[in-house]
């Protein structure tokens, strides 16, 4: 079982050029080792099953169908227009 000592905690401090005091050092050398035990408990399982289960449900994607409806075309709705300069619809100034 692999565990971290203070030196290497202040190697790793020292490569991201962080400054910690003791008390600081200590509780990261705690906290890498229980994440440490951790992974040695997960790699000490043994798993007979090759089938990896990626999730618990089975979720499909669906995506809807839609259906395009009939555009208007834009002479149909410029012709409509009484105040209009080619394209554009002509609307009174706002701003002066």
């Amino acid at each position: 079982m692999n565990t971290i000592d203070k030196k290497e905690v202040e190697h790793i401090l020292g490569l991201a050029m962080l400054n910690c005091n003791d008390k600081e050092i200590e509780d990261y050398v705690n906290s890498l080792n229980q994440v440490i035990e951790e992974i040695n408990k997960v790699q000490a399982l043994e798993i007979e099953n090759d089938e990896i289960m990626i999730s618990p449900t089975n979720n499909k994607n669906c995506y809807a169908e839609f259906e395009t409806a009939k555009m208007i075309e834009k002479e149909e709705i410029l012709k409509h227009i009484s105040n209009r300069e080619g394209d554009y619809v002509l609307v009174p100034k706002v701003i002066e």
